[in-house]
C-alpha cells in the first residue's frame, strides 16, 4: 500500500512539473521575462528560472511515428547480428531472426498518431447520446470498458507482430456485444425497434380490451335495467 501511495505521489509531482514547465514555456515564447513568470505562476525568480530552462531543453515525447522509426532502427540492427548466427548454423538465432523479421514487417507501414477504432467508438457514443445513452452518468462504465477495447485493439493492431495482432482481434466479440448494449448495431436497432413495436400492440390490444369489456358492461346494465322496468 505504501509503495503504491509513493508512486501516485510521484506521478502527481511529474504532473504538477509538467504543467508549470508548459505554462513557462508558453510564457517564455510570448516574450515573458523570469519575474513576469514567477509572480504568473506564484513561484520565485529563481525557481522560475529553473521551470524556464528546464520547459526549454526537456525532450518531447516522440510521436507514434517517430517512436515506430526508433523501434524499426532496433530491430534492425538485432536482426543483422542474429542473422550471421543463423548463417552459421545457430537454430535458436534462426528463429528469433525470423520473429524479428515479422515485427520488423509490421512495423515497417508509415504510422500516425490516429486511433481509428477509438475514433470511430466515440463518434458512434455520440451519436447514440440522442437515443437515450448516458455517456457520462449511468452508462459510463459500459462506455469506458468499450473506449478500453477499442484502444488495446489500435495499439496492437497500429505496432504488433501478426501473433498479437491476432490475439487482438478476439476482442471484437466483445466490443460489438458492448455496441449491441448501447444499440450501436443495425441488429440490435431492429431488434429494439420490434421490441417496442410488440409492446405498443399489446397496449393498444390491452386497450381495446378494456373498452370492449366497458361496453360490455354498459350494455349489461342496460339490459338489467330494461327487464327491471
Amino acid at each position: 500500500m505504501a509503495a503504491k501511495t509513493d508512486n501516485t505521489a510521484r506521478d502527481e509531482k511529474r504532473r504538477e512539473k509538467e504543467v508549470l514547465e508548459n505554462k513557462a514555456r508558453g510564457m517564455i515564447r510570448a516574450g515573458a521575462n523570469f519575474d513576469e513568470i514567477a509572480n504568473n505562476l506564484g513561484i520565485s525568480p529563481r525557481k522560475a528560472r529553473q521551470v524556464a530552462v528546464s520547459s526549454l531543453t526537456r525532450k518531447a515525447r516522440p510521436t507514434s511515428e517517430q517512436q515506430r522509426k526508433i523501434d524499426f532502427e532496433v530491430l534492425r540492427g538485432l536482426a543483422l547480428k542474429l542473422q550471421k548466427a543463423a548463417f552459421e548454423g545457430d537454430v535458436a538465432a534462426a528463429r528469433q531472426f525470423l520473429d524479428v523479421q515479422d515485427r520488423m514487417a509490421g512495423l515497417n507501414v508509415p504510422g500516425d498518431d490516429t486511433l481509428p477504432l477509438v475514433e470511430a467508438f466515440d463518434k458512434t457514443v455520440a451519436a447514440c447520446a440522442s437515443e437515450g445513452l448516458d455517456a457520462d452518468g449511468k452508462d459510463a462504465a459500459l462506455v469506458s470498458s468499450g473506449r478500453r477495447i477499442a484502444f488495446q485493439i489500435d495499439q496492437v493492431v497500429a505496432s504488433g507482430h501478426s501473433l498479437e495482432v491476432t490475439k487482438a482481434l478476439y476482442l471484437l466479440p466483445h466490443l460489438k456485444g458492448i455496441l449491441a448494449d448501447m444499440q450501436a448495431t443495425p441488429a440490435a436497432r431492429l431488434e429494439a425497434a420490434a421490441n417496442a413495436r410488440d409492446k405498443g400492440e399489446a397496449a393498444e390490444a390491452t386497450a381495446l380490451g378494456k373498452m370492449r369489456a366497458s361496453r360490455d358492461r354498459i350494455r349489461l346494465v342496460k339490459s338489467d335495467s330494461e327487464q327491471a322496468g
